[in-house]
């Protein structure tokens, strides 16, 4: 192999808020569910004593927490996916947004869905900001 034979990696960082990942997951046509991702991580169980995995993805992120990067790859034959993070993008970030469960009740608002917290809190989660990484 020769050295015109490697190639180095390149990616994009790019800090976005939720609103703008989800906006540049539709307009770049990314599939956040691809076949070869694992199962999804457990939405809730309204009223369980503990939190689930994407109640506590959720609550992390109304801490301040750091939430992990998120990683898409795709070239230009091929469709983006999401490598890393979509878990956390399908099943806790977004489905909260969209009201398919509610926080914790042990959560610093209680057992809300999101439709149901006051705007300023609604506010914060759509500008958290995540770390996206675009390799391409």
């Amino acid at each position: 192999m020769s050295k015109q034979d490697l190639k180095q990696n390149v990616f994009n960082y790019m800090p976005m808020t939720i609103n703008d990942y989800f906006g540049y997951i539709q307009d770049n046509n990314v599939n956040s569910s691809p076949i070869w991702q694992r199962d999804n991580v457990q939405s809730t169980d309204k009223g369980g004593a503990t939190p689930s995995k994407a109640q506590g993805i959720v609550q992390s992120i109304f801490e301040g927490l750091d939430i992990g990067e998120i990683s898409i790859a795709g070239n230009k034959d091929a469709a983006k996916e999401v490598l890393e993070g979509g878990h956390r993008t399908r099943k806790a970030i977004l489905d909260f947004l969209n009201n398919e469960f509610p926080l914790h009740k042990s959560s610093m608002f209680g057992e809300k869905f999101f439709s149901d917290l006051p705007s300023h809190a609604k506010e914060y989660y759509r500008n958290y900001n995540v770390r996206i990484i675009d390799f391409y």
